[in-house]
């Protein structure tokens, strides 16, 4: 047995009894016939992880477990996919949200549940890569490409931007001054200064690009914090 924490919350009344974990994600392998009549593989497709859990929520009355039961439900259902994190397993997450019906088998003070967990992405450690001018090489960790989020404050005013890396780059023309706070989120291709929007500052050269597993050069005009999530199958 053991526990998980979801959306940053471990209840305390709920043990994991069981758990179905797939060692990897699902692929889908789409495969075309060649005029030579060998097939081809085209292209590989990931599917959904779906991780059915099994749950003990232990009340100390029947009215109590109910109570409990609704906590349960606040805490699982929500409107968008949240970390999810196994104690047996703790340098692993999963950006995860449940879905389906709930199998549940309630005896007097205690309920065993069913839940099914739908796995957007596994996750391992988080990292902070410091950036300066001077190009560096970097080891990007993990088993797949990976989004990155950025953090930029400004000690002097400048008139410009960039983030490079030897895959790609991200060019902003902007007057920035001393203070100015830049934060770059590359998956929502977000750009705000100071918690406002600053997409329009975005030059047509700009080249959005994910870490690439491995080694990697990376530079910024003005020092920068980059931070990532290992990615697995």
């Amino acid at each position: 047995m053991s526990t998980m924490t979801y959306n940053g919350i471990q209840q305390p009344f709920v043990t994991v009894l069981e758990k179905k974990r797939p060692y990897w994600t699902p692929l889908k392998r789409n495969i075309r016939m060649s005029r030579s009549g060998r097939p081809r593989l085209i292209s590989t497709e990931k599917e959904l992880l779906v991780q059915p859990v099994t749950l003990l929520i232990e009340g100390n009355s029947k009215s109590d477990l109910l109570n409990k039961a609704e906590e349960v439900a606040s805490w699982l259902v929500t409107k968008e996919a949240k970390r999810l994190t196994f104690s047996d397993q703790p340098n692993r997450h999963y950006l995860a949200v449940i879905d389906g019906e709930v199998d549940v088998n309630e005896i007097v003070s205690f309920s065993r549940i069913t839940v099914q967990f739908i796995c957007l992405e596994k996750l391992g450690e988080e990292h902070t890569l410091s950036l300066t001018s001077t190009s560096k090489k970097f080891v990007i960790a993990g088993q797949e490409s990976t989004p990155w989020k950025s953090y930029t404050k400004f000690a002097t005013p400048q008139s410009s931007f960039t983030l490079e890396s030897s895959v790609g780059k991200v060019l902003l023309e902007y007057k920035f001054i001393a203070g100015d706070v830049l934060e770059i989120d590359y998956e929502k291709r977000d750009v705000k200064l100071n918690g406002k929007d600053l997409s329009i500052s975005v030059l047509l050269e700009t080249v959005w690009f994910e870490l690439p597993v491995g080694e990697i050069s990376l530079k910024s005009s003005v020092p920068t914090e980059l931070t990532y999530d290992e990615r697995y199958y």
